[in-house]
């Protein structure tokens, strides 16, 4: 049913609204037509979360003693046992644990010196799985225990159902019919079993991750806002192990293009191998609650309710972030057909998930409201990157590394074919001829 919104309000359509107004029939064809003269938004979560003195007080356990990389390390071990023991059960998966925090915690925008305009700051991360490795459960025990996000089974849906769907009314008017990807604006989709989707349909979103809008230009032309904290989970394609490939990186060839692996801003590898059979079939120590049940969802939304003048960079950890960004280029930065660290938006990956350490660990200054990001942070992700990506389930330093030599050899291949053709291999050739 069409509604006409009068009056000069702005709608957004992919948000919900209580609407109220007057009905009339079409002019032109008797239809039943609404006129709306007013548009109340529905209270989302993020504008319902109020920064309380109880809030506080649940926040400030997430907190370390200061900010130092060692004092984070083991308010994050502590954080990450707390969650293991008591929430997930899957034991031997911190680091794809803590990448699922990261990512709940990244803020929408934030300003850096190097860019006018505030940057992208949502985070997206891609995770592959071996069959039974505990990553669908994981994130979906996280997903309940939080209480935020949206999850899509891709294996039951499809690229319309994801974006966008282009739908014919009675009287042969087209209209759009948003996926689940916009619909989650502003909020974190997950994305289960993504190789159900084919490669070249994850296209259509190419746009809208990275510039956080999508746009729809055919019989319809409308735009929406799009900026998506997303996780993609799957096993590795056609049947496959991430044993089967020289280096799991590989696999993340056979699932998406170029354009499209270089927007993710992180990646995790989960053999089944990585952990010994016994810690499956053995019972789990107690571990004591940490945290009250409130204190992780409210320092989600305490993150997603943040603006880009509300995260403050210190002077030493801008340097830090460019130098982490160049030295992680320099190793794995030659992978160009596997761009997760790309040299030329490497240190706004950097920047990203600094800032959402920084929210995880509730590093704030003194008025309780704006994040304040330290150069332990950055050198925490630094490590972390570096844990990821030399994993053997990963290899992508050994792959960017091969690719290095496989450049090399390459040149040198082409100065001797160049030298060749410089000489005379047909002197004398003559008499054969005859």
């Amino acid at each position: 049913r069409k509604i006409y919104a009068i009056g000069g309000m702005k709608i957004e359509t992919n948000k919900y609204y209580e609407i109220s107004g007057y009905m009339y029939p079409h002019p032109k064809n008797q239809e039943s037509t609404i006129l709306v003269t007013n548009a109340t938004p529905l209270q989302d979560v993020v504008e319902s979360f109020s920064l309380t003195e109880e809030v506080r007080e649940e926040l400030d356990s997430l907190r370390p003693e200061s900010m130092t990389v060692e004092n984070i390390v083991s308010k994050l071990g502590t954080i990450l046992n707390d969650l293991t023991y008591n929430v997930t059960h899957i034991v031997e998966r911190d680091e794809v644990l803590l990448g699922l925090l990261l990512v709940y915690h990244s803020i929408l925008r934030f300003r850096v010196p190097w860019d006018t305009d505030p940057i992208r700051g949502w985070v997206e991360l891609k995770i592959v799985g071996d069959t039974g490795t505990g990553k669908s459960a994981l994130v979906e025990k996280m997903m309940k225990y939080i209480g935020l996000g949206n999850r899509v089974n891709a294996e039951s849906t499809s690229r319309t159902g994801l974006t966008y769907k282009m739908e014919q009314g009675n009287r042969g008017s087209w209209y759009i019919v948003w996926g689940a990807w916009p619909l989650a604006d502003k909020e974190l989709i997950w994305v289960d079993e993504d190789t159900g989707i084919e490669k070249d349909e994850y296209g259509e979103m190419t746009l809208a991750r990275s510039d956080g809008k999508l746009e729809v230009k055919r019989a319809v032309t409308a735009e929406t806002p799009c900026r998506v904290r997303a996780i993609l989970s799957g096993n590795a394609p056609k049947g496959k192990r991430l044993s089967d490939y020289a280096q799991g990186a590989e696999s993340l060839k056979d699932v998406f293009n170029n354009e499209d692996i270089r927007r993710f801003d992180f990646a995790i590898f989960m053999r089944s191998t990585d952990v010994d059979p016994e810690k499956y079939n053995r019972s789990l120590p107690s571990f004591p609650r940490t945290m009250s049940d409130d204190a992780l969802k409210n320092n989600v939304l305490f993150a997603w309710s943040r603006t880009p003048e509300q995260v403050v960079f210190l002077p030493d950890t801008v340097d830090a972030i460019l130098e982490t960004a160049t030295k992680l280029s320099k190793v794995y930065g030659n992978a160009t057909d596997i761009p997760l660290v790309s040299p030329s938006d490497q240190r706004n990956k950097v920047a990203r998930l600094t800032v959402a350490l920084a929210s995880l660990t509730h590093s704030v200054d003194e008025s309780g409201e704006r994040i304040t990001v330290y150069p332990a942070h950055v050198n925490f992700i630094y490590d972390y990157l570096v844990q990821l990506y030399n994993a053997p389930g990963c290899g992508l330093n050994y792959y960017a590394r091969l690719a290095v030599s496989e450049e090399i050899v390459g040149d040198k291949f082409d100065k001797i074919t160049n030298e060749l053709r410089k000489l005379d291999t047909l002197k004398g050739a003559s008499k054969y001829n005859e």
